[in-house]
């Protein structure tokens, strides 16, 4: 996918059966929108937009959904999906478990927008310098670390540095927060993705409680990447 047509795109938020009100959906929207523009963009490339679906209104064939659920259904009923039958990302945040397991839903969902803005096929890997092979998730090893923008809580994100360093590492920043100290360093609460040639894809480090419950469902990004690598 072309960055002409992911610059283009426009992440739609729908609440399926959350019960937000239009406002709160709105203002989650417009924080989003803002990260994704001014924060994401300039350091990633592409400028994405994001706005809240209006009750009634069908969304266009290249909008990315983005549901807003209660929770995942048991029965695999819904499930998490990178890209739908015409191949158009396609998201889905559980708010309810997400409060549960004391996680922001917020949060949670710019997660998502985040990584899937930078690799809405799930097939991004970078070679580190020790020689392993890692997933190029720009969340997950800063999994706990957040911001604001107004009262709405945001995903930190990892830098292009953080993945591929420089060899003038002179003011650079691993992370949007720049709280990283080195290249690919996990964060406290966060995780990566690495491919053992041996044993496949393997976790480092500790993901939060409500990665960890999607996980174990079988619709994390996770675990789609480990049932596309099989």
């Amino acid at each position: 996918m072309s960055l002409l047509l992911l610059g283009g795109a426009t992440i739609v938020l729908v609440d399926v059966d959350v019960g937000l009100r239009q406002q709160e959906l709105d203002d989650v929207a417009v924080a989003m929108h803002l990260q994704m523009q001014d924060h994401y963009g300039p350091i990633w490339g592409p400028r994405i937009s994001v706005r809240a679906a209006i009750t009634g209104e069908p969304l266009k064939p290249t909008d990315w959904k983005h549901s807003l659920v209660s929770k995942p259904t048991l029965d695999g009923a819904l499930a998490y999906h990178d890209r739908n039958k015409f191949g158009v990302p396609t998201l889905f945040t559980f708010v309810k478990l997400a409060e549960q397991l004391g996680q922001s839903w917020t949060a949670a969902a710019s997660h998502e927008n985040l990584e899937a803005g930078t690799d809405p096929g799930l097939h991004a890997t970078v070679e580190l310098p020790d020689g392993r092979i890692a997933s190029v998730e720009i969340c997950d090893q800063v999994e706990q670390d957040t911001y604001k923008v107004g009262a709405i809580e945001l995903s930190n994100f990892n830098t292009p540095e953080n993945f591929t360093p420089p060899a003038d590492l002179t003011a650079v920043t691993f992370d949007y927060l720049g709280l990283s100290k080195t290249a690919f360093e996990t964060r406290p609460g966060g995780y990566c993705q690495i491919y053992d040639p041996a044993k496949g894809w393997t976790q480092e480090g500790q993901m939060s409680r409500y990665r960890a419950a999607l996980r174990h469902e079988g619709i994390s990004r996770g675990a789609r990447r480990v049932r596309l690598s099989l």
